[in-house]
This record gives structure tokens, C-alpha cells and sequence, in this order.
């Protein structure tokens, strides 16, 4: 098996079934939008790195990566957002 195909079985086992339950629930309450932030450089980083050594196994694995943590991170700030704009709502509205 190449190495590409093992690299993109590892980001389907560890990311995806969470992207896909957090699609469906939309509670991000125990994730940490640095931490994936923080992921995120490094996966443009691998990225950069592999395009400069012209490695495609190397850049298809992290691209994919990028794709499922750029879902995660959108889900994250959307539902950071909607939530301190209901609480800022419900604080108004008791007054």
C-alpha cells in the first residue's frame, strides 16, 4: 500500500467520523479554536514543504487534511459566533 493511501486512511479515521458528527449535532463546545488553528499551520506548512519538494503523496495527505480541518474550524467560529450572539440577545431581552 502506498504511502498515500495510508496517510489518507489515517485522516479518515481520525478526523472525519468527528467532522461528520459535529455536521449533524453542531455542539462544538469542547473544541478549541487554537488548537485547530494551530493544526492548520502546520498542515500549510506540510503542504508548502511538500510542493517545494515536489513530494505528491506528502501533498495529498495534508491537502485532504486541510479540507476536513477547514470544515472543522468554519463549524467551530459559526458556532462561537451564534452563540455569544444568542446570549448577548437573551441578556438584552431580560432587561
Amino acid at each position: 500500500m502506498s504511502n498515500i493511501v495510508i496517510d489518507i486512511i489515517g485522516y479518515i479515521g481520525a478526523f472525519l467520523p468527528q467532522t461528520i458528527k459535529l455536521i449533524k449535532t453542531k455542539n462544538t463546545k469542547g473544541l478549541s479554536l487554537i488548537s485547530y488553528s494551530i493544526y492548520q499551520i502546520g498542515l500549510t506548512s506540510f503542504i508548502i514543504y511538500a510542493s517545494l519538494i515536489k513530494n505528491i503523496p506528502l501533498l495529498a495527505a495534508n491537502a485532504f487534511g486541510t479540507v476536513i480541518n477547514i470544515i472543522l474550524l468554519t463549524l467551530i467560529i459559526y458556532n462561537l459566533y451564534y452563540n455569544n450572539k444568542d446570549k448577548k440577545n437573551n441578556l438584552t431581552s431580560k432587561k
